[in-house]
């Protein structure tokens, strides 16, 4: 079958990019060199299968950066207000992506909405893992909200 063919194509350009030192280096947007790779080769150019199956890798990579931010502000957090906050933030942020992105796709609009879904799925969960490795307080310090007067 075609799309298995090509996203068997995909695959191995993948797995060929992730064996450089520099495959997982992330770029300015926050997505590796073997996405860039990826969705610059020939087969992603030509098929909306093969750039679906780019989206889809970069996105469950992205994924895997999320859930370890997540896991390690957790465990950076000092007390359980903070973390059920945190629990709290992120299940709101879970549903506002997933609903989000799925209102960019719909068959009338064609195969191409899906895409747009996948990518926007891709740059949310991104950001998100950004805002999560580079979260304020995830810090093990005494924090005085108001300095004390003299």
């Amino acid at each position: 079958m075609r799309v298995s063919a090509i996203a068997g194509a995909v695959a191995a350009l993948i797995a060929m990019g992730s064996t450089g030192a520099t495959a997982a280096t992330p770029r300015a947007s926050g997505y590796g060199l073997v996405y860039d790779r990826c969705v610059a080769s020939e087969a992603a150019q030509g098929s909306d299968a093969a750039l679906g199956a780019c989206l889809v890798a970069e996105g469950r990579r992205q994924d895997a950066r999320l859930n370890e931010a997540y896991r390690a502000t957790m465990a950076r957090l000092d007390f359980p207000r903070q973390k059920d906050a945190l629990r709290k933030a992120q299940r709101a942020w879970l549903t506002f992506r997933d609903a989000s992105c799925a209102s960019v796709a719909d068959a009338d609009w064609g195969r191409a909405s899906n895409l747009d879904a996948e990518r926007c799925r891709l740059r949310r969960t991104a950001e998100r893992a950004d805002e999560l490795e580079n979260h304020p307080y995830a810090e093990s310090r005494p924090r005085k909200l108001y300095p004390s007067t003299p």
